[in-house]
Formats: C-alpha cells, sequence, structure tokens
C-alpha cells in the first residue's frame, strides 16, 4: 500500500476485516481496501497522526492528532467510514 508522503505510524484494520486505516506523520488519514490496495479515501489532518481505531461496527475511524515527539494527542478526530466524511473533532487535550 503506497500513498502517504511520509512514514505510517499507525493502522487499524476493520472488524469485518476488509479495511485498513493508516495515519502517518505527512498530518493524513487513509482508508483502504485490503484485497485490492485500493484507497478508498483520503482525510487531511491539521498535525501528525499518533493512533487509528476502527469502532466495533466498522463505521466510524477515530483518529489521534498532535506532534508525535512530544507524544501529545491535542484531538480526536472521527471519520464516517461509509461516506468519506469527517463527522466531528474532539478538542481539549493539552499535554
Amino acid at each position: 500500500i503506497e500513498g502517504h508522503n511520509a512514514d505510517i505510524v499507525a493502522m487499524a484494520i476493520s472488524p469485518d476485516g476488509k479495511k485498513l486505516a493508516t495515519g502517518a506523520r505527512s498530518s493524513s488519514v487513509r482508508i483502504w481496501e485490503l484485497a485490492t490496495g485500493k484507497k478508498l479515501y483520503g482525510f487531511p489532518v491539521d498535525d501528525e497522526v499518533n493512533s487509528v481505531v476502527f469502532s466495533p461496527n466498522g463505521e466510524i475511524v477515530a483518529a489521534g492528532i498532535g506532534t508525535i515527539l512530544e507524544n501529545s494527542i491535542t484531538e480526536i478526530i472521527l471519520f464516517d467510514v461509509k461516506k468519506g466524511k469527517e463527522l466531528r473533532k474532539l478538542v481539549g487535550h493539552s499535554k
């Protein structure tokens, strides 16, 4: 799977095993189809991605955003996997 412009630092496989979510230092979250390696969606974010996780039903991906070297997550962004859009930002975390 190719497509990020920097190191991939987080990844998660959907509960049904059909999709992969990746997060990179290039400030992006991407959703991939595992069977083909095709990028389904790409989401730009404001800072580095620390973590990604699928919801139990596989319909939402949550991404922890913040500076990796400082090991801080300053916001969490929720993405709708079926519609390929950002649902909401949860802001308020700090170092």
